[in-house]
């Protein structure tokens, strides 16, 4: 299986009718309603998967006003869980995972889908000019290091949490709950084989 890391560019936007997006959020108030606005304007896709990952703000409220399924955990149980939840729920034979936090464009999901015709797994890279929470540099950059090492590969932007998926990779892998997800993600698929290179978008 191969992966590839995709850059932000513009896309016609197409129906793509097998794709299931999904959205974990956590106390996004502000924001998850400017994302799934963007979302809908952006693109048409088999479904929209939000999971309020215990809230305590009105994120769930505001995400129900839009034509997505809302799942809300009773507690905060972490990013990974909320994946995991979302993974449960989805049924196309594409997925797709957008953070709620406004850092990426709905508009470059058609790139990520478009791309999966020849990679297994899309990874959404930043640049500089996308918004962050600079304050975590640092402890990405650690978290990242540890991770190219443990896979023995570069992982240009490990952070990321937009990536796109065919169905049939998502089974072989198993996503962890809390700080660690990202790491024992990729080596879980360094461990299946799953990874064998990475590309940069032109």
């Amino acid at each position: 299986m191969e992966i590839c890391t995709i850059i932000k560019r513009n896309m016609t936007i197409k129906n793509l009718e097998d794709l299931s997006v999904i959205i974990p959020a956590y106390n996004e108030e502000e924001t998850i309603g400017k994302v799934l606005g963007e979302l809908f304007r952006s693109v048409r896709c088999h479904e929209v998967i939000v999971v309020d990952d215990g809230s305590t703000d009105k994120t769930f409220a505001v995400a129900s006003a839009f034509p997505v399924k809302v799942i809300r955990h009773r507690t905060n149980k972490g990013y990974g869980a909320a994946l995991k939840t979302g993974l449960r729920k989805a049924s196309g034979e594409k997925i797709l995972i957008l953070d709620s936090d406004g850092q990426h464009d709905p508009a470059d999901i058609s790139a990520l889908y478009n791309a999966l015709e020849d990679f297994d797994m899309v990874i959404g890279e930043r640049d500089i000019h996308t918004p962050q929470d600079r304050s975590r540099t640092v402890g990405k950059k650690l978290i990242r290091l540890v991770g190219e090492y443990l896979v023995e590969q570069p992982l240009p932007d490990f952070n990321s949490g937009f990536r796109a998926f065919k169905r049939n990779y998502i089974a072989l892998i198993k996503v962890n709950s809390g700080f660690t997800s990202q790491v024992l993600f990729y080596m879980d698929s360094v461990k299946r084989d799953c990874i064998s290179e990475y590309t940069r978008w032109p």
